[in-house]
């Protein structure tokens, strides 16, 4: 196996240093696994050629090449590729994940295990971005044994939603606490999705502890 495997990675890498290939002009990466290799192309284009019986070449087929073949709906934008056992991916220049070939375990990302010949996007990694920022507004001074009362504001600057949002904050040794704003414990919330340009506020109290005496 080891032997044969190496024999096609030589195999291929003739392919590539042919003139007139679609990599004359440069090749960016290169992946190999077993009987499939794939290559990024100069102009971020995807192509491959081997074994393609479970679609892992990508253009819509099972049909096995032994030439180059490009990938559907990856001729520009891609930066990197990696291949497993009968499946492939490719990272894009935004961030997106793209897999195609054998889904038999769930490879493919897109929650079902069935085989695409063609690239599928990984909704959770397409691109996904969330700018959050948190801030804590009080009052200035507070005489001991008085309430302390802030808010902490939770903003989120997209240009995403952002889920499964959390807050955690820790009393200070100076206070004790008295009560607390919408939550499942103590200096802990629970905020869920938060959208774009949306904040969340969350208030309590805090009890500064009577200045020792004597």
């Amino acid at each position: 196996m080891k032997i044969r495997v190496g024999l096609i990675s030589l195999i291929a890498l003739a392919i590539l240093l042919t003139p007139g290939s679609a990599f004359a002009a440069g090749a960016t990466a290169v992946g190999a696994q077993d009987y499939l290799i794939c290559a990024v192309t100069s102009l971020g284009g995807v192509e491959c050629w081997g074994l393609n019986d479970d679609g892992q070449l990508g253009d819509g087929t099972t049909t096995s090449s032994i030439t180059l073949v490009a990938v559907s709906g990856l001729a520009t934008g891609v930066v990197a590729v990696g291949l497993g056992e009968v499946h492939a991916c490719a990272l894009t220049s935004g961030g997106g994940v793209n897999y195609w070939g054998g889904g038999g375990s769930g490879e493919l990302g897109d929650g079902t295990k069935i085989n695409s010949s063609s690239p599928l996007t990984v909704v959770w990694f397409a691109g996904f971005s969330a700018d959050l920022s948190i801030a804590r507004t009080a009052a200035a001074s507070v005489d001991a044994g008085a309430n302390l009362t802030y808010t902490l504001t939770v903003s989120n600057a997209g240009p995403d939603t952002a889920s499964n949002v959390s807050v955690t904050d820790v009393l200070p040794g100076n206070v004790t606490f008295v009560s607390v704003g919408p939550g499942s414990a103590i200096g802990a919330w629970g905020l869920g999705a938060l959208a774009l340009a949306f904040d969340a506020f969350v208030f309590f109290a805090r009890r500064r502890r009577a200045a020792a005496t004597g």
